[in-house]
């Protein structure tokens, strides 16, 4: 991994109601808009997303979505975690830096996310059909975010660190195998940490234990499938919950 950036997930298309006003915690986003009319909101002022343009979400800044029902936003997007913050206070418009070295990895990035896009299903799983991809399309985002990141930092002045590394693999790990039977003990020795030392230093870093976090993410994304239709039961079944019971505990919370 360069500069601490991890990967995340990735798709591309028509955005529905559930997109308004999303905020991922600890994944920043790319968006590069393909059409639609959507808006985004930052410290009072509204802005359009443009046509052709390309935006870095950083989830360190308070922002709000909101788009046209009648006119989607039609859109590629990246999901992406970083070792150290964002220091900036908005969304960078990535076309209006006047940075040409950032406009072509930009480019290059999110023609490979589109690319990509079309090998993969709904939630984000490579298709039966061509498994091998997956490892070369990560390889080279991770690559393209790192040059692109460092870019970025050059000009809002933020410095990378890689003091939790360790602890945003393991996150990146668990944004991948949510819907699998992930143990503390896995992720601790996933990330070379004795399981003490490691919930500790999760809880210190993401404000929740590795297995409220995980949990976390799996409702959010049983809450996309439910919202899309999916029976709330079988929606729980699908992103790795073991009972109905945790889900609906999760929902009265």
């Amino acid at each position: 991994m360069e500069n601490g950036i991890l990967f995340s997930t990735a798709g591309a298309g028509r955005v529905y109601g559930i997109w308004d006003n999303q905020h991922i915690n600890r994944l920043d986003r790319l968006y590069r808009i393909c059409g639609g009319t959507g808006y985004y909101t930052v410290g009072g002022e509204t802005l359009p997303f443009l046509r052709d343009q390309i935006y870095y979400l950083p989830w360190t800044v308070e922002y709000t979505l909101s788009q046209d029902p009648d006119d989607p936003l039609d859109h590629v997007f990246l999901d992406f975690m970083q070792c150290s913050p964002f220091i900036g206070t908005g969304i960078l418009n990535i076309n209006a830096c006047g940075e040409p070295s950032i406009l072509k990895i930009a480019s290059f990035l999110c023609d490979m996310v589109e690319l990509m896009s079309h090998e993969i299903l709904p939630d984000f799983r490579i298709a039966d059909g061509e498994p091998h991809l997956f490892g070369t399309y990560n390889s080279m985002m991770q690559t393209c975010l790192s040059t692109l990141m460092t870019r970025l930092e050059m000009l809002v002045g933020t410095p990378v660190s890689t003091d939790n590394e360790d602890i945003y693999k393991a996150l990146s790990y668990i944004h991948e195998h949510y819907s699998e039977q992930i143990t503390v003990d896995q992720l601790a020795s996933l990330v070379c940490l004795n399981k003490r030392y490691f919930i500790g230093k999760f809880h210190s870093v993401i404000g929740k234990t590795p297995y409220r976090y995980l949990q976390s993410v799996r409702y959010d994304m049983a809450m996309v499938h439910h919202r899309y239709g999916m029976p709330l039961l079988k929606a729980a079944e699908k992103v790795g919950f073991t009972s109905a019971s945790s889900i609906y505990r999760m929902r009265k919370q």
